[in-house]
């Protein structure tokens, strides 16, 4: 150990760690390259993995022993037995609870002493006097025993017991240290012995590796011979697959070019075919157009004189109904003018669409006015019963500030007498008020008396307090001085080193002397 460590760090013992056992890896195939290059080899243990350099000279097999396993297996076992650290630990839990079960012991014995005493008081004259004399020895010597256990529960007691066990501890760990050192010389030499055998296993490996490389190389060449006539006899069936292929798609060239004959001829015939349906199609359009044309005008001229009527009042509806009357035998003389026309000429299925479309349109008409008399008469409807609730709403509304200002009289007189309520309470408050600050004065008077006395008497107590626990803490140091010199003779007996025991000495004399008396 070093001699500037100090005490305190001394006594601070570290972990023992096992040394690990070896493992050999199974060595690598040596790479192809420059053979000048360093090798390694790994050896794989416990604590990680080793990387061994190879020496570049020739490497000679030796004669060597190699290690059996149930050796190494012994040889493990006995540095575990050696090294193992933890029979201090259960040494420190015995001596926890044999101190537990000494404390319960001594209340045991208390008890037993106080059933002495009053035996003794009682005894009588004889056999009897001298029983109870050996019962006071054997009581004097139960409390003086009580006593140190009692000694052993102090902080200063127990911090000499764990110095001078961390001294004992550090007594063994000075022996294991040197064992240690042993079982490491010993464990070099078997890893010295490892490392030829290693040596030896990667030279056989190496020739093995030689032998596989050439056998690996033989079975590529016959792959490569095999692969050429496999490439010839393949390339020779593209070429057929070819002509086949290009033999298909000259048949496949002529099939589509007569399809796209035959769709050219049918889309010219669908093309005259549609020119002449637009033409067709254009001339029913325009006589459409011209007829719907003609039917717009007429809308347009209804629209606006339907306006003019929905403009005028109920007054006018006589006048609506004649322009109506008129505007029927407007349109019954059309109708007649254009049947007469269609009787003149021959009947097309055009003419006869034209005249059922008048006829929905007519309908359409009448339905349309219907729904706007029926809209006149919702709409004056509607303003009657508004009107109607607009005078509800007066009359509510004049009912309600009604009803607003004798609810704010009622408020206001309420309001009034509660305030002169709160002015009679406040008064009566005011009154008990002075009253109790005036008894609270009488009652603090007499406190301060109370506690005076009271902490006159409490430091008279004190004082008699203070000699007697100077006394108990003087006879308690005497004790522990004592009972330390004793436990340090004990442990000198032991064989501990005396540079430990003077250390222990020095530090509880300190501890001592931080105690107050």
């Amino acid at each position: 150990m070093r001699s500037s460590k100090s005490f305190t760090n001394l006594f601070q013992l570290e972990p023992y760690h096992e040394q690990p056992a070896l493992q050999i890896s199974t060595p690598a195939a040596p790479k192809t390259g420059n053979p000048n290059k360093r090798r390694y080899v790994q050896l794989v243990t416990n604590t990680g993995v080793r990387r061994l350099l190879i020496p570049e000279s020739r490497v000679t097999v030796s004669s060597a022993g190699v290690v059996d396993w149930e050796v190494m297996n012994r040889i493990k076992h006995d540095v575990k037995q050696y090294i193992n650290p933890e029979p201090k630990y259960e040494k420190a839990l015995r001596v926890l609870e044999e101190k537990e079960h000494q404390a319960l012991a001594s209340d045991q014995r208390k008890q037993e002493l106080a059933r002495c005493a009053r035996r003794c008081k009682t005894a009588g004259t004889g056999r009897e006097k001298i029983q109870a004399m050996e019962d006071f020895q054997r009581d004097n010597l139960l409390i003086s025993r009580a006593i140190e256990l009692q000694r052993e529960r102090e902080d200063e007691m127990k911090l000499c017991n764990s110095l001078l066990l961390m001294s004992k501890c550090q007594t063994i760990r000075d022996a294991q240290v040197a064992e240690k050192t042993l079982i490491a010389k010993e464990l070099r030499a078997v890893e010295l012995d490892l490392d030829r055998i290693m040596e030896e296993d990667r030279v056989k490996a190496i020739a093995v590796q030689d032998k596989l490389r050439e056998e690996e190389e033989m079975k590529k060449r016959h792959q490569f011979e095999s692969l050429t006539k496999q490439m010839t006899l393949n390339k020779q069936l593209r070429d057929m697959a070819v002509c086949a292929v290009e033999q298909e798609r000259q048949r496949m060239r002529q099939i589509e070019e007569r399809r796209k004959q035959e769709l050219e001829n049918e889309r010219k015939e669908k093309l005259i075919e549609q020119e002449r349906r637009k033409k067709e199609i254009d001339e029913t359009n325009q006589e459409l157009k011209r007829i719907k044309e003609e039917e717009k005008e007429q809308e347009v001229m209804l629209n606006s004189k339907i306006q003019n009527i929905l403009k005028v009042k109920l007054a006018a509806e006589e006048r609506q109904a004649n322009e109506k009357r008129q505007i029927q035998l407007l349109r019954d003389k059309e109708f007649a003018r254009l049947e007469k026309e269609r009787k003149r000429n021959d009947v097309t299925a055009q003419a006869q669409y034209e005249i059922k479309c008048r006829k929905v349109q007519e309908e359409c008409d009448r339905e349309w006015r219907r729904r706007e008399l029926e809209e006149v008469r919702r709409r004056n409807k509607m303003a009657s019963e508004l009107n109607q609730c607009r005078r509800q709403q007066e009359e509510h509304k004049q009912l309600c500030q009604a009803r607003e200002l004798e609810r704010m009289r009622e408020l206001e007189n309420t309001l009034e007498q509660q305030r002169r309520e709160a002015e009679e309470k406040e008064k009566e408050k005011e009154i008990r008020r002075k009253q109790k600050m005036l008894n609270y004065r009488r009652n603090l008077q007499k406190l301060m008396e109370d506690k005076r006395s009271q902490k006159q008497k409490q430091n008279e107590d004190n004082l008699e307090d203070g000699r007697k626990m100077r006394e108990e803490q003087k006879n308690r140091i005497e004790g522990l001085k004592t009972s330390i010199e004793r436990k340090i003779v004990e442990v000198r007996n032991q064989k501990v080193p005396e540079k430990y025991l003077k250390e222990v000495e020095k530090q509880l004399q300190k501890q001592l002397m931080k105690i107050k008396i």
